[in-house]
């Protein structure tokens, strides 16, 4: 059994399904924080790096795309850092102003419910700069391909001159068989939600004429697997603005 389910894929083809919902409030009521891939209380490891190293320095102002329960935003408070937590998810955001009263960081975190792909998300979000540094972590896969445009360009409004950003979603995945998921193509998650697949070909393509691609990469890790029988690709991107 063990074997058959690390065989399995992780993502699913998406049939069109009426219950596959692209509402992570949906998904935040229902699935325990524990259960969500991208939920974790360490920040990422490449987020991490970037404040230790110095490339990021506080107490810059960030922005955090998509900033879902906090716990990312809520380390970078603790670093020092000026930051703006924005989600679609009200349910997360509602979970995020809890964890940061538990911590006494809850005048240190500002957040906001919008959705930065929407026109009106685009106009509250640009309302909140400029910004430094801005990050999504395992959010931009969540937005339609036809969407993509108008999100760049929100986080590149957003940003000061030269700020630096940094995307990181998941890759286009490899099935058993050898055959890859066709990026263009939604697909579905266990959790039971839509998501888009990138290439790192699409993701130069959606920022170079607004950014300067810094780094470019596609990284192999099980960091995202509860249960350690599945590895993820995710492709990761730092850029400057223009």
């Amino acid at each position: 059994m063990a074997e058959e389910q690390r065989a399995a894929p992780f993502f699913l083809p998406d049939t069109g399904d009426e219950n596959v919902t692209a509402d992570l409030d949906d998904v935040y009521k229902r699935v325990p924080l524990e259960e969500l891939p991208w939920d974790s209380d360490e920040p990422p490891a490449m987020l991490a790096d970037a404040v230790r190293a110095g490339r990021v320095k506080p107490p810059c102002r960030c922005l955090d795309i998509g900033c879902g329960s906090g716990k990312y935003a809520l380390w970078m408070c603790a670093q020092g850092f000026d930051v703006v937590g924005v989600d679609s998810s009200r349910t997360a955001l509602g979970i995020a102003e809890r964890l940061a009263a538990e911590r006494g960081l809850s005048g240190k975190l500002r957040l906001v419910a919008e959705d930065p792909s929407t026109a009106k998300g685009r106009a509250a979000t640009l309302a909140l700069g400029p910004f430094a540094f801005a990050y999504d972590w395992l959010v931009l896969h969540c937005v339609p391909p036809a969407g993509r445009p108008g999100y760049a360009d929100t986080v590149a409004a957003a940003l000061a001159p030269g700020g630096l950003y940094l995307t990181v979603s998941f890759a286009v995945q490899q099935r058993p068989e050898g055959q890859s998921v066709p990026r263009v193509e939604p697909v579905v998650t266990p959790l039971g939600n839509r998501i888009y697949l990138s290439g790192e070909e699409e993701l130069r393509a959606l920022m170079e004429p607004r950014f300067e691609v810094l780094s470019l990469e596609t990284v192999t890790t099980c960091a995202l697997a509860r249960r350690g029988d599945h590895t993820h690709r995710l492709v990761v991107c730092w850029c400057r603005k223009r």
